[in-house]
């Protein structure tokens, strides 16, 4: 039996109640939600079993192309063309926040490895982000956690998160290595040495 797809299912249930962490207590401590996470882990565990003879290696290699090209695509698509800012989720007035503009950074790296983007397009991409993160506000090298997605100014009185400035110092590093010997670069060393 495979296990990769009914955990694959489960955690795609799961992420509807991402945003809020009350619905998800909610979730976990009603039986009616429970039965029916017993049957959606039951059913997709047969669905797996069933499917699993049909399925080769090279489908899953052309599923996990898939994946990555839509996950790539997601955070193309949703980064602020102007400022190079990534919202936190795909709602409306989402703010934007350090990790997903450092996982965006990554993804322009990975779309022009693939193919999927110039590089070009990439070093744009990632050159406007890394220009408005030099203008925004931060202490000590650590951004806010929240902040617009049109001018990078913090919003909700939100705090200084030293684990999303670490993933976006990660994007910004893989993008300054990426694009070595270039503005990008300079910038990627200069916002990591601030």
């Amino acid at each position: 039996m495979s296990i990769p797809l009914p955990i694959f299912l489960f955690i795609f249930y799961l992420s509807s109640f991402q945003n809020n962490g009350s619905n998800l207590r909610v979730l976990l401590y009603n039986m009616s939600h429970m039965k029916k996470i017993l049957f959606f882990i039951i059913v997709s565990m047969a669905l797996s079993y069933a499917f699993q003879s049909v399925y080769a290696a090279d489908d899953y290699d052309a599923f996990l192309e898939k994946a990555e090209k839509q996950a790539f695509y997601y955070f193309w698509n949703e980064t602020a063309k102007d400022t190079g800012l990534t919202p936190n989720t795909t709602e409306r007035m989402s703010p934007a926040t350090n990790a997903a503009s450092g996982f965006a950074l990554t993804a322009a790296v990975i779309g022009a490895e693939r193919g999927w983007i110039t590089k070009r397009q990439a070093y744009d991409f990632v050159l406007r982000t890394l220009r408005t993160f030099m203008k925004m506000e931060s202490h000590a090298g650590f951004n806010y956690h929240y902040f617009t997605v049109n001018n990078g100014s913090r919003t909700w009185l939100s705090e200084i998160s030293c684990i999303d400035s670490s993933l976006f110092l990660s994007g910004a590093l893989t993008a300054g290595e990426y694009f070595k010997g270039t503005e990008v670069n300079e910038l990627a060393d200069e916002l990591f040495k601030r």
